[in-house]
């Protein structure tokens, strides 16, 4: 790692050392949802309905994911998920000429910023680059403990947008179906640029590789023993660091709880009932019990 992770006294913050420290040592690897195995009969998943109800039984949301996916997939796809991005957008359109939500282009519900490219380049004196990088790290610090971070910014770049959700089958875990409003709106918001498979592809490929290129110089600069760049003839460096819109993007993938900001809590009314449920079924049923339990009995009558 680039060092230890230190309390900045009165700064509320963490902030990053990498003096020192092996730049090649990665984050512990988080652990991942076991997927299980599922009946595959009408009878035995009549049985494990009944098994579920039992207080020790499955979870609301796992039993409601499954029921979606047998004994005809249900669950979200790519094109049916795209589906709820417009219905969304509709929804929005319609609150607005209605009056009941402002008109004014807004981040993560309209397309305002220019492009979503995580790194710029720019050309200043080594002594500013090291406080640019100083403040970028401490940015960040305030989302993440790990005094590297990079690889889990690669990770979740990846696994960020539609792109990146499961749509069955049920051999993954049910969890994976789980989500909020906040996540919603990074995958609607990276569908705005990046509206096709092969597009959001090559994006990833370019923003991980600029990535390795913003880790290579932000230990060049701040490890005393690396080798110093070549200055030009002003005395200056040319390097990789975050945009301003690359910074708040990463904040936002590393706590998805704070991209809800005041001024898109009132869009949540576009967020229907049924875009949740068919986005995230799994955190819908366990939000709305009383209505999941209802539709799995339903369900459970048609096995019959």
């Amino acid at each position: 790692m680039y060092g230890s992770v230190l309390l900045a006294a009165g700064l509320g913050y963490y902030l990053f050392v990498y003096k020192g420290v092996d730049r090649t040592q990665q984050p512990q690897q988080s652990v991942q949802p076991v997927a299980h195995e599922y009946p595959t009969t009408r009878a035995d998943a009549l049985k494990y309905y009944l098994q579920a109800k039992l207080p020790w039984g499955t979870s609301l949301g796992e039993m409601y994911v499954y029921a979606r996916s047998f004994p005809q997939n249900e669950l979200p796809t790519e094109k049916s998920r795209e589906a709820l991005f417009k219905r969304f957008k509709q929804n929005v359109n319609r609150l607005r000429e209605a009056g009941e939500l402002p008109k004014t282009p807004l981040c993560y519900i309209d397309k305002v910023d220019l492009s979503l490219e995580l790194t710029t380049v720019r050309v200043m004196h080594p002594d500013d680059v090291v406080s640019l990088y100083k403040r970028q790290m401490r940015y960040l610090a305030m989302f993440t403990r790990q005094a590297n971070p990079f690889e889990t910014l690669r990770q979740l770049v990846e696994k960020s947008s539609l792109y990146g959700r499961p749509s069955g089958p049920t051999v993954q875990s049910p969890e994976r179906f789980s989500g909020t409003f906040a996540l919603f709106l990074q995958d609607y918001y990276f569908s705005q640029y990046l509206p096709t498979r092969n597009e959001w592809h090559i994006y990833v490929a370019q923003q991980q590789r600029k990535l390795d290129e913003v880790e290579h110089d932000i230990f060049t600069f701040l490890n005393d023993g690396a080798d110093q760049p070549v200055t030009n003839q002003a005395g200056k460096v040319v390097v990789t660091c975050f945009s301003t819109v690359g910074l708040e993007l990463i904040a936002n993938l590393l706590k998805p709880d704070r991209t809800i900001v005041p001024q898109l809590e009132v869009y949540e009314r576009a967020f229907d009932d049924g875009i949740w449920q068919n986005y995230f079924p799994y955190t819908w049923a366990e939000v709305n019990r009383k209505e999941a339990s209802v539709a799995l009995q339903q369900w459970a009558k048609r096995l019959k």
